[in-house]
C-alpha cells in the first residue's frame, strides 16, 4: 500500500517541479537576451572576411574631430585662407555630413583655386580617400569612383549654400584618390551644382562640363 501510494506521488511531484522550473524560467527576462554576434565572427561563419582596411578607414574618418580635415591655414599662398575664416563653420557642416559615409582626407577642406585663373576664383574642395576601385584601366576607375561618389558631395556642399553664392567662389572641387596613386579631381560649377541637384540636368551632362585633371592637374577627358 505504501509503494503504490509512493508510486503516484513521485510522478506528482516531477510534474510540479518541471511546472514551477518552467515558470521561473518564462519570468527571467535575462534568459531571452541573445549575445549579439559581431560582424566579424558572422562573416567567418558565412565563409567571407571582411576588409579591415575599409572598415578602420571609415571608423577613422567618422571618429576624428571635423576639424582635423580642415587646410591648415599656414598652407594657404591665396586669399582662401579668408574664405576658410569666413565660413569655418559651413565647411564644418559639411564635413559632418559627408564623414559618416566617406573616408574624408585630413587637412584637405577648404578653398582651391585654378591656377589658370590667376587666383582670382575659389573652389569648396576636399579629397576623399577610396580603397581599390575595380576597372580594367584608369578611365573605368576614374569613372566608378565618380559616378559611385560625386552625388553627395554635390548635396552636402549644396546644403551650405551660402559659399556658391559667394562672388569669388566658382564651385566645387572633390579629389578622389585610390590606391596605386591614382588620383581624378572634379571642378563642377556652382551653377551647375544647382541645375543638377533642381534636376536640370544629367550626372552625365555634369561630368561632361565639368573639367577632370589628375593628380599633376594635367586635364583629362573620359570616353
Amino acid at each position: 500500500m505504501v509503494s503504490g501510494l509512493f508510486r503516484k506521488i513521485i510522478p506528482c511531484l516531477v510534474i510540479f517541479t518541471y511546472m514551477c522550473g518552467s515558470s521561473s524560467f518564462k519570468q527571467d527576462p535575462q534568459s531571452f537576451i541573445e549575445t549579439p554576434v559581431s560582424p566579424p565572427d558572422q562573416a567567418v561563419y558565412f565563409g567571407w572576411q571582411p576588409s579591415q582596411e575599409i572598415n578602420s578607414s571609415a571608423l577613422k574618418s567618422r571618429s576624428v574631430d571635423s576639424s582635423k580635415f580642415l587646410v591648415n591655414p599656414d598652407n594657404y599662398t591665396t586669399d582662401g585662407v579668408i574664405y576658410q575664416k569666413k565660413y569655418r563653420s559651413n565647411l564644418i557642416s559639411i564635413i559632418d555630413r559627408v564623414k559618416h559615409s566617406m573616408n574624408i582626407g585630413e587637412e584637405s577642406v577648404g578653398f582651391y583655386h585654378d591656377k589658370k585663373d590667376d587666383n582670382q576664383r575659389f573652389y569648396v574642395g576636399m579629397d576623399i580617400i577610396m580603397e581599390e576601385v575595380a576597372g580594367a584601366d584608369y578611365g573605368a576607375r576614374a569613372k566608378t569612383v565618380i559616378y559611385n561618389n560625386l552625388v553627395p558631395v554635390m548635396e552636402s556642399v549644396n546644403a551650405q549654400k551660402v559659399l556658391l553664392k559667394e562672388k569669388r567662389i566658382a564651385g566645387m572641387v572633390v579629389g578622389f584618390k585610390w590606391k596605386g596613386g591614382e588620383q581624378i579631381n572634379v571642378w563642377v560649377s556652382a551653377a551647375d551644382v544647382e541645375r543638377f541637384l533642381n534636376r536640370g540636368m544629367t550626372l552625365d551632362e555634369v561630368v561632361q562640363r565639368s573639367e577632370l585633371t589628375d593628380g599633376q592637374g594635367k586635364r583629362i577627358i573620359l570616353k
